[in-house]
């Protein structure tokens, strides 16, 4: 395995490279700005590449690490090596775990060097930052894996990895607007207020990434009074630090890490004569179709019973709604089955999707009505 995992690296050391250039050039320019103003200058500090890198890089990483054992042709070489499955997995895993928190520990320095450079910045906070930073694009690298390994072709593996976006957000998406509807006051849609109270959002891990992100900005960059800005500004952003969602980032912990142990075992466990063929799986498109595809048409059906002061425009979107929602429906099985020979199960499929609407509408009409 040792052996193995030293060729891989060297393998691959073109790769890191590359990714690490680009992450250290973008934190040279974007990092720290210096904004020249008439009766003075402000320091802004900008943190957003390394969120950005933080989602995409995992993905683009896990493509390249684990695409090569969907290749049929390939694949009874690589299972042939004095080396387990598990083993194998091992070293491509943390190989790329390697390279990322490399990349990112680069682009600290170099940022912790600029920031250095303007006493005005508060330099100790970037320190937790960049480890929290680290540690939230790891989990994200880990639901990427399940997610990609999951599928039987790189291109499924793609589409798939979507899902740890998709997925979150579309259960979100239909508790939020049965939440609204049930609280709503006086024909207009309450509840938000209680809403945003909630510790959890539809964006799931890649907002605690973006919170990590937004918080540590104004850590790092206290506002203080100037002859730049007057009072009214100091007063409202001196105390508007962003917080971290902690039950978010608890719940998103746990569910990456159980994403891990999963994609360890679906590795272990898939078969050869599955590899290049249809992803049955489902934390793929069985999943993702109806999940989707429900959350947009229940929005649908919540902008149309809003409308009950007008009976024909509100059926009209009812019925108009269904249109383009089937038609991405039907587009997304071609995708799913490689052509138009749909199984029972799919037909199932869609047709719980048309009740779910059915339902929704009907339960909008009586709440909203």
């Amino acid at each position: 395995m040792a052996e193995y995992f030293i060729y891989h690296m060297k393998k691959t050391v073109v790769r890191f490279i590359v990714m690490a250039l680009m992450l250290v050039m973008l934190v040279n320019t974007t990092v720290v700005n210096v904004y020249n103003y008439m009766r003075g200058s402000q320091v802004n500090v900008s943190l957003a590449i390394f969120t950005i890198f933080g989602i995409l890089a995992p993905a683009v990483v896990t493509a390249l690490e684990f695409s090569q054992f969907m290749n049929r042709r390939n694949l009874d070489t690589w299972f042939s090596l004095p080396i387990s499955r598990k083993d194998l997995f091992i070293v491509h895993f943390v190989n790329g775990a390697i390279q990322l928190t490399a990349s990112v520990i680069l682009g600290a320095i170099l940022a912790v060097f600029k920031i250095s450079r303007h006493p005005e910045l508060d330099l100790k906070q970037s320190i937790p930052f960049f480890f929290l930073m680290i540690g939230a694009m790891l989990l994200i690298y880990m639901l990427y894996t399940f997610f990609f390994v999951s599928a039987n072709n790189v291109f499924d593996g793609c589409a798939f990895m979507t899902g740890s976006i998709l997925i979150p957000f579309s259960v979100f998406s239909i508790f939020r607007n049965f939440y609204l509807a049930f609280n709503n006051k006086s024909g207009i849609f309450g509840g938000y207020d209680k809403l945003a109270k909630i510790p959890f959002d539809g964006a799931g891990i890649f907002s605690v990434i973006a919170q990590i992100g937004s918080r540590y900005e104004s850590l790092i960059e206290p506002v203080k009074k100037s002859d730049v800005f007057d009072d009214v500004y100091y007063e409202s952003f001196a105390t508007s630090t962003p917080e971290i969602s902690i039950p978010q980032a608890s719940l998103w912990t746990a569910i990456c890490i159980a994403a891990l142990a999963g994609a360890v075992y679906i590795f272990m466990t898939k078969k050869t004569e599955s590899v290049s063929g249809i992803s049955e799986s489902w934390f793929g498109y069985r999943i993702l179709i109806p999940l989707c595809a429900g959350a947009a048409l229940q929005t649908t059906a919540m902008t149309a019973s809003a409308l009950r002061n007008n009976d024909v425009l509100s059926i009209g979107l009812s019925v108009a709604g269904l249109i383009p929602a089937f038609i991405g429906i039907f587009v997304a099985y071609i995708i799913f089955r490689r052509g138009v020979k749909f199984k029972i199960s799919d037909l199932i499929s869609t047709g719980a999707i048309l009740v779910f609407y059915v339902i929704s509408l009907l339960i909008f009409r009586a709440v909203l009505g």
